[in-house]
């Protein structure tokens, strides 16, 4: 990076049109926008990153504008990782994903059921640790406030959410990998 644009943030612009032509239901038919986004990250100093990620989309005839994920992370901690403020929840693969990054136009049925629409993004503290093994093996345990509707729809805001994430990456052979994980989350 040169001098002059190292505390300026790094700025991501990406949209997602759809187009639709049904027989069957026509009210849906035509153009539209299912999302949009603006993400601006910016290393703070050598040991914080922020990144802030600002999604507008339809609702009801008219455009929002909601912050899908706010945080800071630390970068510089030997296999440790901490990470504060609003983002998506280590709770399988899918849901750490963007609308845009979707292997489909839209998320998986149980995904949405269990989890919401926009999938399970929470404000909290998480905690990142590379155990150290001869595989790569990942321990993520994030504690989060429990505000998803779906899930929780708990008022009581004194009550939090728990998650645990275990992930193991295995290289079979140059060019053959796997992944195994396990994930757990307690809330009420």
């Amino acid at each position: 990076q040169s001098k002059g644009s190292t505390f300026n943030p790094s700025i991501g612009i990406n949209s997602l049109f759809l187009y639709q032509n049904n027989s069957v239901n026509s009210e849906n038919d035509g153009f539209q926008i299912q999302e949009m986004e603006m993400q601006f990250v910016s290393n703070v100093d050598s040991y914080f990153l922020v990144n802030a990620l600002l999604a507008i989309r339809p609702e009801e005839g008219e455009f929002i504008i909601e912050p899908e994920e706010a945080f800071v992370e630390t970068t510089s901690l030997p296999q440790v990782t901490f990470r504060f403020g609003k983002f998506r929840m280590a709770m399988g693969k899918h849901n750490q994903r963007h609308t845009h990054a979707y292997p489909f136009i839209k998320a998986p049925l149980a995904q949405s059921t269990y989890l919401g629409e926009e999938g399970l993004q929470e404000t909290g503290f998480s905690l990142r640790y590379l155990v150290p093994t001869p595989w790569y093996q990942e321990l993520t345990l994030q504690v989060v406030q429990g505000d998803n509707e779906d899930l929780f729809n708990n008022d009581n805001k004194d009550v939090h959410a728990g998650l645990m994430h275990l992930a193991n990456f295995f290289e079979l052979t140059g060019a053959t990998t796997m992944e195994v994980g396990l994930s757990g989350m307690s809330g009420e």
